[in-house]
């Protein structure tokens, strides 16, 4: 009798029903998994974006020095009047420019600049410099104190510059990679985000 009892306070579930169940937890667990890493994947995805941002940043910071180091150097009086307002035109022109360096829309604040004249302004600026300040030129600079001053400033500058290119390149090389891999096309972690393009300067 109480074995009976028994039987009638604990029903056991059938075979079927326990193995239905343990499937539906198998889908559930699967499920969690999966969204997990797709939201993790998204997440990395939106942080190389960022960082892509960041180190854009810091190139437009280090343009801006550059052309007001080599503006400096221009009004300083220490180069051939020529070479001088040569020097002069192009680091204006480079420093008024506001449009992005970049033309990938990737920064939701500019997305409808043109970054081709902005582009061609700064490699002019390069090209001035590379054409004012010959060796012979250099030589001469840094016979004077206040000169060879303005010319290692304009130097650091343009080093410091080529260094946050390549640093922004290598972000840009990354992220590109990420996005290329196939989880990511197919499951749209990028959103409507744009591929993120090298600066071209």
């Amino acid at each position: 009798m109480k074995e009976k009892a028994c039987d009638k306070r604990c029903p056991t579930l059938p075979p079927a029903a326990i193995d239905a169940l343990l499937a539906v937890l198998l889908v559930v667990v699967i499920v969690l998994v999966a969204g997990w890493f797709l939201f993790a994947y998204a997440v990395r995805v939106d942080r190389l974006h960022r960082q892509v941002l960041a180190a854009r940043l810091i190139v437009s910071g280090q343009l801006s020095k550059r052309a007001h180091a080599a503006i400096e150097l221009a009004n300083a009086q220490v180069l051939d009047q020529a070479d001088s307002e040569k020097l002069c035109q192009a680091a204006h022109d480079a420093s008024r420019c506001e449009e992005p360096i970049v033309g990938d829309g990737l920064d939701p604040r500019n997305r409808s600049g043109n970054a081709a004249k902005r582009v061609a302004y700064e490699n002019q600026l390069t090209s001035v410099m590379r054409e004012v300040l010959t060796d012979e030129t250099r030589n001469s600079l840094m016979q004077e104190a206040d000169a060879t001053a303005l010319l290692r400033r304009l130097d650091a500058a343009q080093q410091k510059l080529e260094v946050a290119v390549h640093v922004h390149n290598n972000q840009v090389k990354d992220a590109r990679k990420v996005r290329q891999r196939a989880l990511v096309r197919i499951a749209h972690l990028a959103g409507r985000a744009p591929l993120p393009a090298p600066v071209e300067i």
